[in-house]
């Protein structure tokens, strides 16, 4: 799953409706090898997306 992708937590969570995991854990995370000032602004927000969005759509649907 990509969990950039808001839809795709979402689903994931319909997914497993009726039996739903005991316990979560947020392991993901992706770092950019590259200075600050040369990623784009949408790397950044990929980076932010996976790092924090999603850590954010796991708990809140879970």
């Amino acid at each position: 799953m990509d969990l950039a992708s808001r839809r795709e937590i979402d689903s994931f969570w319909e997914g497993v409706k009726g039996s739903p995991p005991d316990i979560l854990i947020n392991n993901a995370g992706i770092f950019p090898f590259e200075k600050f000032e040369d990623l784009s602004e949408d790397f950044y927000r990929k980076v932010m997306a996976v790092n924090l969005d999603s850590v954010y759509g796991c708990v809140r649907t879970s």
